[in-house]
């Protein structure tokens, strides 16, 4: 019978821990629980048969398995996944109140190594460098997924997850960084899904923040598979059947997807045969299949030869166009312009009124809204696109107005915990920061106070981390939040038409 106060209240404290870590199907837990019980002197079966009899009753007021049922409460997988931890640290306060300052220490760091070093050599085995700093980062990491994810019994709604963006921090980055990095992520782990760009994962909707996060490339229309128009000629009097048949088989490739067979082809028939009337269709064909597929480099050096080698069947007018829209997708906007200036000395009204809109779209990318501006208003007013450019222009004028977050700013209010994130718009992710930065707070000062050093020091360490990625957080968050905004703005610029 358990006569002393303190370890009443610790099992009590130890039978919610063990409610909530059966209904999360938590075993590590489950089992550190039961030992702890078991040194109190309780029996583990007992104590099994009690945790079952309440999670199947619909009273008792169990704050944990409330918690557990409600959990959308909250609003942040964190916070859930880390109540279990303060459990821990909340009976081992508990406890050391009585025990000497070695063995309350010893046992607090004892958990943590189990914690953390959990099946490190299945860790181990996944990593190709392995030194001490991987020992813990890779520990770390198979302990977050394995133990303490499945708190949550659902995966990670981010994408990398939690644990693959720490450990791609770790990889990238120095220690200290990335530590601070991983702070900040778990902080904002599923919350404020708004601001975050989708991506679809394994056929599931995930929301998409790398380490390096960076904004969305403007989007592209889809290009179209055939572009360069070839003068019409008179192949009545063709010869030479070989150049027909292999330009008949490199046409059957392409149409069957074996794009590289299909260019090796073409461009054994220009080899072979050039002075065949195939050569012009065979040229535009490398050309178009190579932008097709994305390859703008090499269809910028196919463009030059052509024009080198042109026979006359090729509009050059449209080469340079599409040279232009090349430099364009690889972002080189300024070589862009000087092929759109080419296309605009002919008189192809439809050709120069789409450079003018691309080359503003540009500049719009490029946060130049002056310039586009500029750009667009040369759409003549008899063109087709006319209308088009003097929406772009309102465009062009709001950009200069956005209202964009200060980061600097944001960082200083990241002082108070979740201050800065509530700044940039990210109330969830400030709530979370907040509760979890006081938790590690009030947990660190109580170890001290006790005297539990060793636990402090440990406490310490880990409140020093999600305070710092919280004020690390709070600029880069703004930061996002600005790209957002502006990435939101660009996406107005629609050209309407494929190129």
């Amino acid at each position: 019978m358990l006569k002393n106060e303190n370890n009443v209240e610790t099992v009590l404290r130890l039978r919610e821990m063990l409610v909530r870590a059966m209904i999360a199907d938590n075993d590590v837990m489950q089992q550190l629980v039961l030992n702890k019980l078991e040194e109190l002197g309780l029996k583990r079966k007992d104590e099994l048969k009690y945790a079952e009899k309440v999670i199947k009753s619909d009273e008792g007021g169990n704050a944990f398995k409330i918690v557990a049922r409600r959990k959308n409460w909250f609003k942040s997988q964190f916070v859930l996944q880390f109540m279990l931890f303060f459990d821990i640290v909340f009976v081992e306060l508990k406890l050391s109140r009585k025990e000497g300052c070695m063995k309350k220490t010893v046992t607090a760091l004892l958990i943590i190594v189990i914690l953390l070093f959990t099946s490190t050599a299945l860790a181990k085995a996944n990593e190709e460098v392995y030194h001490y700093s991987n020992l813990i980062t890779s520990s770390l990491k198979y302990t977050y997924q394995n133990i303490i994810s499945p708190v949550n019994q659902s995966s990670c709604s981010m994408y990398p997850t939690c644990s693959g963006y720490a450990a791609n921090a770790f990889n990238t980055e120095n220690k200290l960084i990335a530590w601070i990095k991983t702070s900040d992520r778990l902080i904002r782990c599923s919350n404020d899904p708004q601001n975050y760009n989708r991506t679809l994962v394994n056929g599931m909707i995930r929301f998409y923040d790398p380490v390096d996060y960076e904004l969305n490339d403007y989007s592209i229309p889809n290009k179209k598979n055939n572009f360069i128009e070839i003068s019409d000629k008179d192949n009545s009097d063709l010869t030479n059947t070989n150049a027909r048949l292999l330009y008949d088989f490199a046409e059957q490739l392409k149409y069957e997807g074996n794009i590289e067979k299909a260019i090796t082809e073409y461009k054994r028939l220009i080899s072979y045969y050039p002075d065949s009337v195939y050569k012009g269709p065979a040229f535009s064909s490398v050309f178009n299949l190579l932008y097709q597929d994305s390859r703008y480099l090499e269809a910028i050096e196919w463009g030059d030869r052509i024009k080198q080698e042109s026979d006359g069947s090729i509009n050059l007018t449209e080469l340079n166009f599409y040279i232009g829209t090349s430099y364009f997708r690889l972002e080189n906007y300024k070589r862009a312009r000087e092929y759109f200036s080419k296309v605009r000395e002919n008189n192809n009204d439809d050709l120069i009124a789409k450079t003018y809109l691309i080359e503003g779209v540009g500049y719009v990318i490029q946060e130049k809204w002056d310039k586009a501006e500029s750009s667009f208003s040369n759409v003549n007013k008899h063109s087709d696109y006319y209308g088009k450019s003097q929406e772009f222009i309102n465009f062009s004028r709001e950009g200069n107005q956005l209202e964009l977050k200060d980061p600097k700013l944001a960082g200083t209010l990241g002082v108070v915990p979740g201050l800065g994130y509530l700044y940039s718009g990210y109330k969830q992710t400030a709530m979370s920061s907040f509760f979890v930065n006081s938790l590690f707070f009030w947990a660190t000062s109580q170890s001290f106070e006790k005297d539990n050093k060793g636990l402090g020091t440990l406490l310490g360490v880990f409140s020093f981390g999600f305070y710092s990625g919280n004020i690390h957080g709070s600029v880069e968050t703004a930061k996002r939040k600005n790209d957002l905004i502006k990435q939101k703005h660009i996406n107005k610029f629609n050209l309407g038409f494929e190129f």
